[in-house]
């Protein structure tokens, strides 16, 4: 299998990748059952499928790729519906993910600059993401001030021990 190296399109990046134990038993699967879904590619990037890509590596599986056609607003849509929904992520992912989101655009409306024109709240965003508003600046917060405690939380660790005196990180006032 010829290893290539494809980077991630920015919006398969706004959520976090497989742990290791995860990405073992995906490439695991993989060599037993083969590829069961193709690794979509838009604008020359990985849109969909970063684990899967992984995962085919580690297994010795040829990856099958699929070029996705649609617009800026439904490659995003397509990234979202794929991950918010079915994905287990943890509440503290869901809420960095959806402070990403809010970021991309100014903190006011979630998806490509270019093509969002109505303003989207963040109790809208809240929504999509199962997360409240509070969770979702603090991830905000983290991002912005703590980047090395956003990768914590994007492993995996909850939020709230981050922003909680045990760890030494506070919103900056």
């Amino acid at each position: 299998m010829a290893k290539t190296k494809w980077k991630a399109h920015p919006y398969a990046d706004l959520f976090p990748m497989m742990t290791e134990g995860e990405l073992e038993a995906l490439a695991e699967d993989i060599r037993e059952n083969g590829l069961r879904n193709p690794v979509v590619r838009y604008q020359d990037a990985i849109l969909d499928g970063r684990n899967r890509l992984m995962a085919c590596e580690r297994a010795g599986v040829d990856p099958r790729f699929e070029d996705y056609v649609g617009s800026e607003e439904e490659a995003f849509a397509l990234v979202e519906s794929l991950n918010v929904q079915r994905r287990d992520l943890t509440a503290g992912q869901r809420a960095l993910v959806a402070a990403k989101v809010w970021l991309m655009n100014g903190d006011h409306k979630p998806g490509p600059k270019s093509s969002q024109s109505a303003t989207i709240s963040l109790k809208t965003i809240a929504k999509r993401y199962k997360a409240s508003d509070n969770s979702i600046a603090q991830a905000r917060d983290l991002i912005r001030e703590a980047p090395d405690l956003a990768a914590e939380v994007e492993r995996g660790a909850p939020l709230s021990i981050m922003t909680i005196g045990g760890v030494g990180w506070h919103p900056a006032t």
